[in-house]
């Protein structure tokens, strides 16, 4: 499941009668199906068993692999922490996303207005 379409390497865009419920309680029309690529370390393999994602480095055996995801109701969710994605991000940038993506030159003045925002530099 992915909200990105060009991360998708064939898309297939349709309805379907099914919904996915995520952590908001929302359950959001599925639009489409296919194929997806994640980059992943070079010189690992990955393999789905018995409901498990898991992976190894090539030159290595089974016995070596990790388990990185689960089967969760028909998907796969990869274990994880997805917040440390962005290692690095900008606190304009950061609170530009939270605040659903209100302008950059918005934020000082939120920052004055609501408490507990942190000071934001004028762009």
């Amino acid at each position: 499941m992915m909200g990105f379409k060009e991360s998708f390497v064939r898309l297939s865009e349709h309805e379907s009668p099914h919904k996915v419920k995520l952590v908001d309680d929302y359950q959001y029309p599925i639009k489409g199906s296919e194929e997806s690529s994640y980059k992943l370390d070079s010189g690992m393999q990955v393999a789905f068993i018995d409901g498990q994602i898991i992976m190894w480095p090539k030159g290595k055996t089974i016995d070596d692999a990790v388990v990185i995801g689960e089967q969760e109701g028909g998907l796969y969710e990869l274990k994880g922490h997805p917040e440390q994605a962005l290692i690095h991000v900008e606190p304009n940038e950061l609170w530009h996303r939270r605040l659903a993506h209100v302008h950059y030159r918005a934020l000082p003045i939120a920052s004055n207005a609501v408490e507990g925002l942190p000071e934001f530099q004028a762009i």
